[in-house]
């Protein structure tokens, strides 16, 4: 069996995920745009279905990021020694004097994507920067690109605090940061009271 036969369906489908509309995403109205990651039909072969299979929970695990914990990279609560450990050195540090403050790390994990984490001892916070074609998105489905509206009818309105610059869920752990009408950034931290 050669490797190349398994990979090109594997990655046509990888390619299928980010065209096809989603199932279940929020009805967009006529002003939005933006790509929609969706799952594309499985392949019927039993062999390259479950090649599909793995591919689609390597991608969920890798690319999900969890409202009021993190992802798999680096999580609430962890030291910047483990995060480091895992995602590598930062491509910049920031702060962090004698007297102590809170230190930044900023990473780019894709070509679409950057991270910051910020915290004193221990990550804080948990910040992603995007483009509509990153494929990094939080648990309950938001993704880079999506309006105020789309993430309003995916989160509710329970618990919302909303300024002119963001939406902010902290009972959930989650902060979302729009420019020109589409998410940009969006930051997890420890859910608290609003």
């Amino acid at each position: 069996m050669h490797t190349g036969k398994l990979l090109t369906p594997i990655l046509a489908a990888l390619a299928i995920m980010l065209t096809i509309p989603a199932q279940g995403a929020p009805e967009p109205d006529a002003a939005d745009t933006g790509p929609v990651v969706a799952e594309p039909p499985a392949p019927t072969d039993p062999v390259l279905r479950q090649q599909y299979d793995k591919l689609q929970q390597f991608m969920r695990r890798k690319m999900s990021v969890a409202e009021g914990i993190g992802f798999q990279g680096a999580q609430i609560g962890q030291s910047f020694r483990t995060v480091q450990s895992k995602l590598g050195r930062p491509a910049r540090r920031e702060g962090r004097s004698l007297l102590g403050g809170e230190r930044r790390w900023h990473y780019r994990l894709d070509a679409y994507t950057d991270l910051r984490l910020s915290g004193k001892d221990r990550v804080e916070a948990i910040a992603f920067r995007g483009t509509a074609s990153s494929l990094y998105h939080t648990r309950t489905g938001a993704y880079f690109g999506m309006t105020i509206r789309q993430i309003t009818l995916l989160y509710g309105v329970d618990g919302l605090v909303r300024t002119d610059e963001y939406l902010e869920y902290p009972r959930r752990g989650i902060r979302f940061q729009f420019e020109s009408g589409v998410l940009r950034a969006f930051e997890v931290f420890a859910p608290r009271r609003a």
